[in-house]
C-alpha cells in the first residue's frame, strides 16, 4: 500500500472554488492520504479543514503547513462521495469557500461509481459544521485578547492561540455534538480536568454495567435488650462472603463481587456544585502527591436498616428496590444520581496554607508555636476542628469542606456488612494503642536516627511514625508542644540499627540532625500513603490489632491516630442528662461556625445521644442511622454491664455540661485504647477546640443535593 498525496487549489475570490485533479481512493488500499492544499490567501490565523461522509458523520480537523494527513483506515471507510470544504479564521473573523471539494471512495481501484450519486445533499450538513465551530468564536476572541495584552508578536500570538485551541479541537472530535460553552468558564474547574471527566465517567459506567450485580447483602445484630454481643449474623446473598485481611506480607483474599471494590482516582467539584472525576489510578493522568486530591471511589448503592424483632438489621444493594434509600454521597445538586461516590483516600495534610488529600503529608492539625520553642520550618499550626475547617475547606472552594457523616456512615456499615462484628477493633485495631515518649539515650551530630534502649526501641515498630524534638529545660512533653517537633516532624521509621547490647536506633526517613541530652522521641499519626505497604485494599502494616498502625477499608487509610472532626454537624446539649441532639446540613455552602444561624439553617436530626451518666467515657450499647442523609451516630451509652467487648465494644466521651455545642471527634486517637474503633465518638470539645489529636478528612461530596422523586 502506499502513501497518496494529492494537490488542491483552493480559491477565495467572489463565490470560491475548490480544484484538483479527481480524487479517487479505494478502501483500505493506502498508507496515508495527503491532501497539499495551495490557498490564494495567506493572512489568517487558523486553517480548519471540514470532511462529511456518506452516511452524514464528520470530521474536523486544523490544516497545518498547508496539508492534512488521514492514516486511519476508518476515515474512509465507506463508498460514495465525501464532501469537503475549508474556512479560514482571524482574529475577529470566518472566511468560508463556498464551494465543495469531493473525494470518491470505492470498494476497489478498478471500481467506479455513478455519476448520479453525486449531490449537494450533505452540504447543509457540512455547512453546520463548520458554522458550528463559529459559535466557539467568543471563547476564541476572549483566548486572542488575552495573548493580545501579554505578547504582540505575531508567531507567538499564533503558537499561543493554537495550543489553547487545540484543547477546544480535541473535544470537538471526540464529540462535537456535546460542546455547549468552554468549561473552565462555566465550572472553574480547568478545562483539561474538565474534559478527562467526561471520558473517565463513561469509562466507569461501562466498567459497571459490564460487572453488574442484583444481589442482596444483609448483616443483622441484636439489640442491646435481645443480646449484648458484639457478634452478628449474614443474611441473604452475604452469607459465605469473606474478606481475609491483607498486611505488608500477607495478600488479601475476598469473594465479595466486583461491586464492592473501589479505586484511588483524582476528583474535583466545581464552583457549581458538580463533582468530576478526572482521573482513575493507572491512568497517564492520575497523580497522588503535590497539589492533588486522590479519593476512593465507589460504586453506588441502595441500602435499608431498620429494627425488627430485637434486631438491626443493615442491608446493601447495587441496584435500585424498594424500600431501599440510595447513599446520599452519590446524590447530585440538581437531585439526579451518579452511578458512583467518592470518599477521600488519605487524611488531610497540608500544602502551604491549603489542605489536600495527597500521599506523602503528615496530618494537619494544630500545634502551640512559640519562638521560644525554637520551631523548625516543619512545624505548622492548623486550626483543625469544626470551625476551622470550614475556612479550611472553602479556601478550597465554596463546596469543599471536611468529612461528612454520611461518609462515615459509609465506612461503619461497609465493616459491619463485611465482618459481621461491632467490635471494630476486634478486627482491625488502628493506631489506637500506641503512645510512647522517650528521652534518646545517647546524644548525636549529624545522623538520621536516634538511640533508644532496645526494650524502648521494641515498643516502636517499623513504618511507624515518630516526631523528635527538643524540649530544653520545659518540662511538659505534651505533642501539642511545638517543641516536642522542633527537630523532626512526624515522619516514618525507615529502619533499626543495633548499636550496642543494650541501645538501638531508630533510622528515619529524614535529613541528618543533631540531638542532645534534652532531645525526645515521641509516636505521631502516620503520614499518608502507609496503604502502599498493604498488600491488598482492606488491613494494615506488620499486625491488624496491635494498635500500632492505621489499617486501610476499601482503601481508605484510616485511624492514622488521631480522632476525625465531622464537616457538617454538631451537637446541641439540651438538658441536665447530657443529651445531645443532632444538626447537619449537606450543603457545604451553608457551613458556619456560627450557633444561631447553624441551628435555623441546618437539618436537626430525629436522633438523639444520650448517655447514662455524664462525665467520662461511656460504652455504647445502640447506635441509631438515618439512611437519606447519612447520619450515623451513638444513641445510647453507659448502660450498666456495657464494655469494650460487649455492644458496639466502643466509647462515647462526654462532659459535665448541661448547655452548649460540642464537635464530633470520631475513631480514636494513639493513646485511646479500648475506647476507641469505628464507632466511637469524643463528645466534650467545643466546635472551635484545637489540638494536635484532632484531624481531617478533605470532602467534595457537600453539594446539598437531594434526590428528585
Amino acid at each position: 500500500m502506499e502513501n497518496k498525496s494529492y494537490d488542491v487549489l483552493v480559491n477565495f475570490d467572489g463565490a470560491g472554488s475548490i480544484s484538483s485533479d479527481p480524487i479517487v481512493i479505494a478502501k483500505g488500499d493506502y498508507n496515508s492520504i495527503t491532501l497539499n492544499f495551495e490557498m490564494n490567501i495567506s493572512d489568517y490565523l487558523l486553517a480548519m479543514f471540514y470532511l462529511v461522509k456518506p452516511d452524514g458523520t464528520y470530521f474536523a480537523d486544523l490544516i497545518e503547513d498547508s496539508s492534512i494527513t488521514f492514516k486511519d483506515s476508518n476515515t474512509f471507510n465507506k463508498e460514495g462521495y465525501y464532501h469537503y470544504g475549508i474556512a479560514l479564521y482571524d482574529e475577529d473573523s470566518k472566511l468560508t469557500n463556498a464551494s465543495k471539494g469531493l473525494i470518491k471512495v470505492v470498494d476497489n481501484a478498478s471500481e467506479t461509481v455513478s455519476e448520479e450519486a453525486v449531490n449537494d445533499s450533505q452540504f447543509p450538513v457540512l455547512d453546520n459544521l463548520i458554522n458550528r465551530v463559529l459559535q466557539m468564536q467568543s471563547s476564541i476572541e476572549e483566548t486572542i485578547s488575552g495573548i493580545e495584552e501579554y505578547n504582540a508578536n505575531a508567531a507567538e500570538k499564533l503558537s499561543i492561540f493554537n495550543n489553547n485551541y487545540q484543547t477546544k479541537i480535541d473535544n470537538i472530535n471526540a464529540n462535537i455534538l456535546t460542546i455547549e460553552e468552554d468549561a473552565e468558564e462555566t465550572t472553574g474547574i480547568t478545562f483539561s480536568d474538565w474534559g478527562n471527566s467526561k471520558r473517565v465517567e463513561e469509562c466507569i459506567k461501562n466498567h459497571f454495567a459490564l460487572t453488574p450485580d442484583d444481589k442482596i447483602y444483609t448483616v443483622r445484630f441484636p439489640l442491646w435488650e435481645t443480646s449484648n454481643t458484639c457478634a452478628g449474623e449474614k443474611l441473604d446473598d452475604n452469607i459465605g462472603k469473606y474478606v481475609h485481611l491483607a498486611t505488608d506480607t500477607i495478600r488479601e483474599e475476598t469473594n465479595y463481587s466486583p461491586a464492592w471494590e473501589s479505586i484511588d482516582c483524582n476528583a474535583v467539584v466545581d464552583s457549581n456544585g458538580v463533582r468530576h472525576i478526572t482521573a482513575l489510578k493507572g491512568d497517564a493522568n492520575f497523580k497522588d502527591t503535590g497539589e492533588v486530591d486522590v479519593f476512593c471511589l465507589f460504586r453506588t448503592y441502595w441500602q435499608k436498616i431498620w429494627v425488627e424483632n430485637g434486631y438491626l438489621y443493615i442491608s446493601r444493594s447495587f441496584v435500585e428496590r424498594e424500600g431501599y434509600t440510595i447513599n446520599p454521597l452519590s446524590v447530585n445538586k440538581d437531585g439526579t444520581y451518579n452511578s458512583w461516590f467518592v470518599i477521600a483516600k488519605y487524611v488531610a495534610g497540608r500544602i502551604g496554607s491549603k489542605i489536600y488529600s495527597s500521599k506523602g503529608l503528615a496530618p494537619a492539625h494544630y500545634l502551640n508555636i512559640a519562638s521560644a520553642h525554637n520551631p523548625s520550618a516543619e512545624c505548622v499550626s492548623t486550626n483543625i476542628n469544626y470551625s476551622g475547617c470550614i475556612t479550611l475547606g472553602h479556601a478550597r472552594g465554596n463546596y469543599y469542606g471536611a468529612g461528612l457523616m454520611a461518609e462515615y456512615m459509609h465506612i461503619l456499615t461497609t465493616f459491619y456488612l463485611k465482618f459481621a462484628t461491632k467490635d471494630t477493633q476486634s478486627i482491625m485495631k488502628g493506631n489506637t494503642d500506641n503512645n510512647y515518649q522517650y528521652n534518646v539515650s545517647q546524644a548525636e551530630v549529624d545522623v538520621n536516627r536516634v538511640i533508644l534502649t532496645t526494650e524502648q526501641a521494641n515498643n516502636i515498630d517499623l513504618y511507624s511514625c515518630v516526631s523528635v524534638g527538643d524540649r530544653g529545660t520545659y518540662t511538659d512533653n505534651d505533642r501539642r508542644q511545638s517543641y516536642m517537633h522542633n527537630i523532626v516532624n512526624d515522619v516514618r521509621v525507615i529502619g533499626k540499627e543495633v548499636v550496642d547490647a543494650t541501645h538501638t536506633a531508630l533510622i528515619l526517613d529524614h535529613a541528618n540532625f543533631n540531638t542532645t541530652s534534652t532531645t525526645y522521641v515521641s509516636t505521631m499519626h502516620e503520614i499518608s500513603g502507609y496503604s502502599d505497604y498493604i498488600l491488598g485494599r482492606n488491613g494494615s502494616i506488620g499486625s491488624n490489632t496491635n494498635g500500632k498502625h492505621g489499617f486501610v477499608l476499601d482503601g481508605i487509610e484510616i485511624a492514622v491516630g488521631g480522632y476525625e472532626v465531622a464537616g457538617n454537624a454538631f451537637m446541641d446539649i439540651v438538658n441536665a442528662s447530657g443529651d445531645r441532639e443532632v444538626y447537619y446540613t449537606n450543603d457545604s455552602t451553608k457551613l458556619t461556625g456560627t450557633v444561631a444561624t447553624a441551628k435555623s439553617t441546618y437539618e436537626k436530626s430525629d436522633l438523639v445521644i444520650r448517655p447514662a451518666s455524664l462525665n467520662g467515657w461511656k460504652y455504647i450499647t445502640e447506635y441509631g442511622f438515618d439512611t437519606k442523609d447519612g447520619i450515623a451516630v451513638p444513641t445510647n451509652a453507659g448502660q450498666s454491664g456495657a464494655g469494650s467487648a460487649v455492644g458496639y465494644a466502643d466509647a462515647l466521651n462526654v462532659d459535665t455540661g448541661t448547655s452548649g455545642q460540642r464537635e464530633f471527634l470520631l475513631l480514636g486517637y494513639l493513646i485511646s485504647g479500648a475506647y476507641a474503633g469505628l464507632s466511637c465518638v469524643h463528645a466534650n470539645s467545643s466546635l472551635t477546640s484545637g489540638d494536635w489529636v484532632i484531624l481531617a478528612r478533605l470532602s467534595i461530596n457537600g453539594v446539598g443535593g437531594e434526590l428528585t422523586e
